[in-house]
């Protein structure tokens, strides 16, 4: 038995092309297993930025969620269908609960968190939120719809950027940060082109100063899946475009140009993602571009951090979550996909850790004890920090998440191999009985590695239980040669602290 399914998806004047897009990708995908969908849209929704080659419903406005779930009841019962799947930025959990007990089945990709009742909801982002409710959830990047290829990263060198603001060109909404990508990568003297779909991003660009006789102007693509392949670097919102930049091989900058996109550095790390600005940073020329010229300089080890971590997402979503709907017409359960968390113990971090690991860095408590207490690192410089091969990080981490931070490297100094180091509370708060455990993992880590090697540690006077900690595991005070080179080692050290050294390996 053919069964209908009733698309209810955003698509107006100033939407974007995002949510039809998915939609599409997943009627095709619904239609070829044998479901018949059927398209609710706006009345005034004005020329698509696609075609859809499905029946489409118009639907009178201007939206209300109970005249909006009023027509979708009474759609469903004139098709008869069984199932509304909802795509929609104006859904809310009072639609979706007067589907549900009309007798409706209800699908929701629930970027916003709002479909803890619904049948089934999908939230494909790196961190997807947990709801209470009766849903089944489709949780993380395995669910993402798409129709794009997955194709190899480059190791080569970034030659060309694509600069865009998804389908409603609004360059405007994060000035700063395009002007800093366009004037950044063309001083680099990579190739520049600008996807403008509509009037207004033509008129945006025409008086930004920005066009030069090489500069590349292209207009909305409405065929073909695999456009961002054709470009090494990719500067647009945090969007679906996001993640299809991922799996077509490019290197993309991010960043939040509405309210409904994610804004938080920490999420987008979870797939590799480090080059994402959060909504202060979009304000910023000199954090833009700065974050540009990373991504050109580091452009191989950066992109290979993608792959690495992107692995969740590998376009396969589509076919898992119409799995999922056929399950739930069958009166089954799906088969879920959802990532296991993080064991406890301490273990070596990766990229997905930096964010958190900056946070630590940065605490009021750490940096008032630190040797330039007024000193707050910026995402760049600890991003580079971080692609530094030298430095190992560490994170202790118990069952309800990170209790501290640890790192270290070898440094020479006048021909002496020396051990530095440090260690943060995560979460801002004081974590001796963790710092007990992480000192002595890795002293005794460290013993094996570098057996060689000279500790020294500079702690602020002030510090006291520290300063007990470290002499405890055998720390004293330094020596002639250590006091030379701790500036060298830890640059900034004065007086108001005490210099520890210790052998790596005691005898």
């Amino acid at each position: 038995m053919i069964q209908t399914i009733i698309i209810r998806c955003d698509i107006f004047p100033g939407s974007g092309a995002g949510h039809i897009k998915r939609c599409l990708v997943l009627a095709q995908a619904l239609a070829a297993v044998g479901f018949n969908p059927v398209f609710a849209l706006d009345r005034d929704c004005g020329p698509l930025p696609i075609e859809v080659q499905f029946p489409i419903e118009l639907v009178d406005g201007p939206f209300d969620l109970d005249g909006d779930a009023k027509a979708m009841k009474e759609l469903a019962r004139r098709l008869g269908a069984r199932i509304v799947l909802g795509d929609s930025y104006r859904i809310s959990e009072i639609w979706v609960k007067d589907l549900r007990s009309s007798g409706l089945d209800v699908v929701l990709i629930d970027d916003l968190g709002v479909g803890g009742q619904a049948t089934l909801r999908i939230d494909y982002s790196p961190k997807p939120k947990r709801l209470q409710g009766s849903a089944i959830n489709l949780l993380g990047p395995s669910y993402f719809i798409t129709d794009s290829p997955t194709l190899s990263d480059r190791a080569t060198p970034a030659k060309s950027v694509m600069l865009h603001a998804g389908g409603t060109g609004n360059f405007a909404a994060a000035d700063q940060v395009y002007r800093a990508a366009a004037t950044v990568a063309r001083d680099k003297g990579l190739d520049v082109t600008w996807l403008c779909p509509n009037k207004l991003a033509l008129a945006w660009l025409a008086s930004s100063g920005l066009q030069t006789p090489s500069t590349k102007v292209i207009s909305w693509q409405k065929w073909g899946n695999n456009l961002w392949s054709r470009y090494d670097i990719v500067v647009g919102p945090a969007s679906t475009s996001l993640f299809e930049v991922i799996l077509q091989g490019s290197l993309p900058v991010s960043f939040p140009i509405s309210s409904t996109q994610s804004a938080k550095r920490e999420v987008w790390l979870q797939l590799g993602h480090a080059l994402h600005l959060e909504h202060k940073d979009v304000l910023s020329y000199e954090f833009a571009a700065t974050v540009v010229d990373l991504a050109i300089e580091a452009f191989g080890p950066l992109r290979s951090q993608l792959t690495t971590y992107s692995q969740r997402l590998d376009g396969q979503g589509v076919e898992r979550v119409v799995a999922a709907i056929a399950k739930i017409i069958d009166g089954k359960q799906p088969e879920l996909a959802d990532d296991a968390p993080p064991l406890a113990g301490i273990k070596a971090c990766d990229l997905r850790d930096a964010s958190k690991f900056l946070d630590a860095r940065n605490a009021p408590n750490v940096c008032a004890l630190s040797t330039n207490s007024h000193r707050v690192i910026s995402w760049p410089e600890h991003l580079r920090w971080w692609l530094a091969e030298t430095t190992e990080r560490f994170v202790v981490e118990s069952d309800l998440g990170p209790e501290a931070f640890f790192w270290h490297r070898p440094k020479v100094v006048n021909s002496q191999s020396y051990l530095i180091g440090g260690w943060f509370p995560a979460g801002g708060h004081p974590a001796f009985a963790a710092a007990i455990r992480l000192l002595d993992w890795q002293l005794d880590y460290c013993a094996g590695r570098y057996p060689d090697h000279i500790w020294v540690a500079t702690i602020n006077q002030e510090n006291r239980a520290v300063l007990a900690l470290n002499r405890r595991f055998g720390f004293v005070d330094a020596d002639t040669n250590a006091r030379e080179a701790v500036q060298q080692l830890f640059p900034g050290t004065s007086s108001e602290f005490v210099i520890l050294q210790r052998k790596a390996q005691l005898s």
